[in-house]
C-alpha cells in the first residue's frame, strides 16, 4: 500500500512539473518584436530559427533544471553558458546557435506575452 502511494504522489508531482514546464515555455514563444530585435544584431536570424531556439530552450536545456531566466544574465554571460551547457544537452552547433539567437531576441526584444 506504501509503495502504491509513493509512485502515485510520484506520479502528480512529475505531471505537475511538466504542466509548470510547457506553461512557461508556451508563454514565451517568439514575437515579430523579438525577430525585429535580433535581427539588428544577426541579420540572418529568422522565426522559424527563434522558434527552434525555443523549443530546444524549453526542451533540451531544461531536462535537468528548471527553465533560467534569460533577463537575469548578462548578452556577455551567455556565450559563455552556452558553450559550457552546449555539449551536456547535446546541442550540435546549429542548435547552439539556434539557442543563442533565441536567448538574445528575448534579451533585446524583451519578453513575449
Amino acid at each position: 500500500m506504501k509503495r502504491y502511494l509513493l509512485v502515485t504522489i510520484t506520479l502528480l508531482i512529475l505531471v505537475a512539473c511538466a504542466a509548470k514546464k510547457k506553461a512557461a515555455a508556451e508563454k514565451s514563444l517568439p514575437t515579430e518584436g523579438q525577430l525585429m530585435a535580433v535581427q539588428k544584431k544577426f541579420p540572418d536570424a529568422t522565426m522559424a530559427n527563434l522558434q527552434k531556439g525555443h523549443e530546444l530552450f524549453y526542451g533540451k536545456c531544461t531536462r535537468c533544471h528548471g527553465p533560467k531566466n534569460i533577463s537575469k544574465r548578462s548578452e556577455k554571460e551567455w556565450p559563455k553558458i552556452l558553450d559550457k551547457m552546449a555539449p551536456r544537452a547535446k546541442l550540435s552547433p546549429e542548435d547552439k546557435d539556434a539557442v543563442y539567437k533565441y536567448v538574445m531576441s528575448v534579451k533585446l526584444g524583451g519578453k513575449s506575452k
